[in-house]
């Protein structure tokens, strides 16, 4: 009896080792200590039954939507880095543990830039990897309006200064309101006035009311509100950018003669009697002449926003103080008769108030 109680005790010990030691070698196996071997599903020719994940699109960078899961069988756990060759500038990659062997399921993820369009075939190396096609295809292309079209922008936010004969920078930005019908890719543009334009390119990836911000370039060239229009497919609008002269700005006002609506300006007659509809304004024989006040010496920069065809600015330096004579000239071609409203106004800085004033412009 004692002799059996004294040989239990070794018996238990070993065995415990024994399976304690297996757990051990179990654990740091399928722990993925060490580099995994596997074979792709398909090996060495076309993956089996791939799927492929996300838009390809030429010119599109691809992003973590775009992915292929392949299947592969483990033979060895443990850690694996996976890269694909490059094709039309994209590439896919994994990286991580293999914890067990057996057949699994592996996803990785595509990063590039596709060059152009057509069908790639994309190459895991070694003899135990696969191949897989990726068709990249044009980009559909965005169903959207312009806000406000086809007359003025609607609400257009307005960015950075602009001079005469001042450059662009990523400063000078327009944000114009879009909706948008169907997602894909836009390219919105405007014509080039005095020297400057805008555009943009992207892709909206949902539709309903948006924003898009057009960044200028060019170079400025003279003063005035000068008017650019936005085509961006089927629909146009137009905004306003003001360009003002130099600093030191001027401090000023416009004078007027009274008149609560209409703030007429105290002004000389007209170069002309009346403009004629379709003839193009000659700003050295077709303009107008507005009182000032002058407070403070500095250049000076007044305009009219674009009317019937046709707008009025002028610019200089005032070197005396007081009641002043400053020349509009006149821009455009009047496009239907009658008698429009023209809207003298302070380009740039009014800290005294005065800005704008009112002068009636007959056509023929």
């Amino acid at each position: 009896m004692k002799r059996f109680i004294t040989v239990l005790p070794g018996i238990l010990l070993i065995v415990f080792i024994v399976v304690f030691s297996k757990c051990i070698k179990e654990y740091s196996y399928e722990g993925g200590k060490g580099t995994s071997g596997y074979i792709f599903v398909g090996s060495p020719d076309s993956c089996t039954n791939p799927v492929i994940s996300g838009n390809y699109y030429a010119g599109d960078t691809l992003d973590e939507r775009n992915t292929i899961t392949l299947l592969v069988d483990v033979i060895r756990p443990g850690t694996y880095l996976i890269q694909t060759n490059i094709a039309d500038g994209i590439t896919f990659s994994a990286t991580g543990t293999f914890f067990d062997s057996g057949r699994q399921v592996l996803v990785l993820t595509g990063s590039g830039v596709p060059d152009t369009t057509g069908d790639f075939i994309i190459q895991i190396p070694g003899t135990n990897g696969c191949y897989f096609t990726i068709m990249v295809r044009e980009a559909p292309k965005a169903v959207y309006t312009l806000a406000g079209e086809p007359q003025d922008c609607t609400n257009p936010i307005i960015k950075g200064e602009y001079v005469q004969n001042g450059g662009t920078t990523g400063l000078n930005t327009v944000t114009l309101n879009v909706s948008v019908t169907a997602p894909g890719t836009y390219n919105i543009t405007t014509d080039t006035v005095d020297g400057i334009s805008f555009s943009a390119s992207g892709v909206f990836e949902a539709t309903g009311d948006q924003q898009v911000v057009l960044e200028a370039a060019g170079d400025i060239g003279d003063i005035g509100f000068q008017e650019l229009t936005v085509t961006a497919g089927a629909s146009e609008c137009s905004f306003i950018v003001p360009v003002t002269n130099n600093q030191p700005f001027a401090t000023y006002v416009l004078e007027s003669i009274g008149g609560k609506d209409s703030n007429p300006c105290a002004y000389a007659p007209l170069s002309s009697a009346a403009f004629k509809a379709g003839l193009s304004l000659n700003p050295k024989y077709d303009y107008f002449d507005v009182e000032v006040y002058v407070t403070d010496y500095g250049n000076y920069s007044v305009g009219t926003r674009p009317l019937n065809g046709m707008s009025f600015y002028g610019a200089g330096k005032f070197t005396t103080l007081g009641e002043q004579m400053i020349r509009l000239g006149g821009h455009g071609t009047p496009q239907i008769t009658g008698t429009f409203p023209m809207m003298p106004e302070i380009l740039g800085p009014s800290p005294i108030g005065g800005q704008i004033c009112s002068v009636n412009i007959k056509v023929n």
